[in-house]
C-alpha cells in the first residue's frame, strides 16, 4: 500500500509497512555507494576562505630577429580575467518521530536509511555539477535540483558562456571558438568526422596572446548509455585497432585515440565534449572550491518530543575561469 512519501517527520502513519508483521522483508531500494564522477572533469581544491578570487598574467610576445644596431623590442604580459568563488551552504535533513524509529526502523534493522542523507548530497551534488554542461551555451539558467531553485550565473572570466565562439582574448586579438566545428558545420554530432573536428578545434585556440598552447584532447565526455556514448565506444574501438571506422577497406584511422567519461547526470543524449585533462588544474577548466566536505551530522534527538534528527551538509563554490582546455558541442549539427 502506497502512503504520502513526503511526511515530515517520517512517521508510523508514512510506512505502516513497517509495523505490519504479515511482511517479511522491507528493502531501503537504493544504491548503496554511489559513484561520483566530478573529480573527473573538475579541479578539486580545499580552500579556507569563504570568497575566492583568481586572476592570470598572459605570456609574452617580443622575441624577434633583430638588423645590425637595432633596437631590441619589448613586450610585458597583459592582466587576465578575473573569476569569483563564493561559497554556499547546502545541506538536508531527515526527520523521524520516535516510534517510528524504534518500531519502525529499528525493529526492521533499518538504520542505513541514515545514509540516504549521503546518498541524496551525492546525487545533488553531481546534478549541480553536470548541469554547467547541460547549460554550457548559457550564460546563466535555473538550478532545480534540492527543494529551493537558484540562479547560476553560467560564465568565465572573460563574460561569456562555457560554449562559445566568441570567447574574448586577453590581448584584444581576435576570439577563439570551443566550439566543435569543421570549419563548415558546428556543433558536430559525435562521430569519427566529428573526433577529428574536435582535435582540429583544440589546435587552433591560442593563448591570451595568440600563442600556440598545443592542446591534445584525451577525455570524452556523454551522456551515460546516450547515442554519442555507444558511438565513441565503437569508434574508440575502431582507433585502437588502428581501423577507419568509416570505411570497410584498409584505411588506417588517425593515431590518437581517447578515454570515454560517461555521465549519468548529463541530460543531452547528442551532446558531448573533449578535455585536455593534462590541463585540469587552478589555471584551466572547471573549478570546485570545497569549503567543507560532505559531513553527515551525530544523531539529535529532539529533548521536546523526543523526535530523532539527522542532517547533513557541505560548502562548495564551482563555476569557470579560462576553458581553453575544453571544446564543447550540442551534437545537433547547427
Amino acid at each position: 500500500m502506497a502512503y504520502n512519501p513526503t511526511a515530515v517527520p517520517f512517521d508510523l502513519d508514512a510506512a505502516s509497512d513497517l509495523t505490519d508483521l504479515s511482511i517479511q522483508e522491507i528493502w531501503i531500494k537504493s544504491p548503496a555507494d554511489l559513484e561520483e564522477y566530478h573529480d573527473q572533469y573538475y579541479y578539486v581544491e580545499p580552500v579556507p576562505d569563504y570568497i575566492t578570487k583568481d586572476s592570470s598574467l598572459t605570456s609574452i610576445s617580443t622575441f624577434s630577429k633583430i638588423p645590425e644596431n637595432g633596437n631590441i623590442p619589448a613586450d610585458s604580459p597583459y592582466q587576465g580575467f578575473e573569476q569569483v568563488y563564493t561559497q554556499s551552504f547546502f545541506s538536508g535533513m531527515l526527520r523521524i518521530t520516535r516510534p517510528m524509529w524504534r518500531y519502525g526502523i529499528q525493529a526492521r534493522r533499518l538504520e542505513a536509511i541514515v545514509m540516504e542523507l549521503k546518498n541524496d548530497a551525492i546525487r545533488f551534488r553531481e546534478t549541480v555539477l553536470a548541469d554547467v554542461l547541460n547549460n554550457a551555451t548559457s550564460t546563466s539558467y535555473t538550478e532545480t535540483a534540492g527543494k529551493f531553485a537558484f540562479p547560476v550565473t553560467n560564465t568565465g572570466g572573460d563574460g561569456v558562456a562555457f560554449e562559445s565562439s566568441a570567447h574574448t582574448r586577453e590581448d584584444g586579438g581576435p576570439n577563439w571558438s570551443n566550439v566543435i566545428s569543421d570549419g563548415t558545420t558546428s556543433n558536430m554530432s559525435f562521430d569519427y568526422n566529428g573526433w577529428k573536428a574536435a582535435l582540429k578545434t583544440a589546435q587552433a585556440i591560442l593563448g591570451g596572446v595568440g600563442e600556440i598552447l598545443d592542446i591534445e584532447l584525451d577525455k570524452i565526455m556523454v551522456k551515460k548509455n546516450s547515442e554519442a556514448h555507444f558511438r565513441a565506444q565503437e569508434i574508440l574501438h575502431s582507433v585502437d585497432r588502428r581501423e577507419n571506422p568509416l570505411t570497410a577497406n584498409r584505411l588506417g584511422s588517425i593515431d590518437r585515440s581517447y578515454s570515454i567519461l560517461a555521465n549519468p547526470y548529463l541530460t543531452s543524449a547528442t551532446a558531448w565534449g573533449a578535455v585536455d585533462s593534462s590541463k585540469i588544474s587552478p589555471k584551466w577548466g572547471l573549478q570546485f572550491k570545497e569549503g567543507m566536505p560532505l559531513t553527515l551530522d551525530p544523531q539529535f534527538i529532539d529533548y521536546d518530543n523526543k523526535e530523532i534528527k539527522y542532517s547533513a551538509g557541505s560548502d562548495f563554490a564551482y563555476g569557470f575561469n579560462d576553458v581553453r582546455n575544453w571544446c564543447w558541442s550540442t551534437g545537433l549539427n547547427a
